[in-house]
């Protein structure tokens, strides 16, 4: 039993490595999440997926761009993974320009690292955007930006089209909605979700993890 169970972890270990192999930088992750307002998103989207971040190297070590947890912050791969709802798996899709891109080796790398930059020198440490506004900022003037929302505008600046903003719906759990927000529902205000993305024409499956 022992070297079945082994054997068993071994093929799993092999399978999540191999999928991995595939994952490029610019290649986006839809996650599933264990929590109430997960739960919201994913029915009021009608999607599985609750939570959305970016996938890119730094000198080699993989790590996801995103915004949770009260800030705009890189996380490592494995970190990302784990948070993942039981049962559940992350989907990666890649954008259509970015495939033809990944044939490319010159043209990937200047991508790849024109992405980088735009992160360090412009998105990391974005304070979250709890209010679901696209065009939001804090006291101090500075953007705030929920999951959905930076994956868009940080493909946006490389890429000639992404999915748009359109107005938002909460009219499946609004009572629920309105004890999250306060009262302050952001109906029809211009948004985009992680089944969004799923749904876009603009991305195709890679695989999962």
């Amino acid at each position: 039993m022992k070297n079945l169970t082994l054997f068993i972890a071994l093929i799993f270990t092999h399978f999540s490595y191999s999928s991995i192999g595939k994952v490029r930088s610019g290649d986006v992750l839809l996650q599933p999440l264990k929590c109430y307002t997960c739960s919201l998103i994913e029915s009021e989207t009608k999607s599985e997926y609750s939570h959305i971040g970016l996938y890119i190297k730094f000198n080699g070590v993989p790590f996801v761009l995103e915004a949770i947890g009260g800030v705009v912050k890189r996380t490592p791969l494995k970190t990302f993974l784990k948070r993942t709802e039981k049962g559940s798996q992350v989907k990666v899709v890649r954008h259509i320009d970015i495939e033809s891109l990944v044939h490319t080796k010159w043209k990937f790398k200047e991508f790849r690292l024109s992405l980088y930059h735009s992160f360090t020198n412009y998105f990391e440490g974005k304070p979250y955007d709890k209010e679901f506004l696209w065009f939001n900022q804090n006291s101090k003037g500075e953007e705030k930006l929920y999951c959905s929302e930076f994956v868009q505008k940080i493909l946006a600046a490389h890429l000639d089209e992404v999915p748009m903003p359109k107005p938002m719906d909460f009219s499946i759990n609004y009572e629920a909605w309105k004890k999250h927000f306060k009262g302050n529902v952001p109906t029809g205000e211009l948004g985009l979700s992680p089944g969004d993305f799923d749904r876009s024409y603009l991305f195709e499956t890679v695989t999962y993890l």
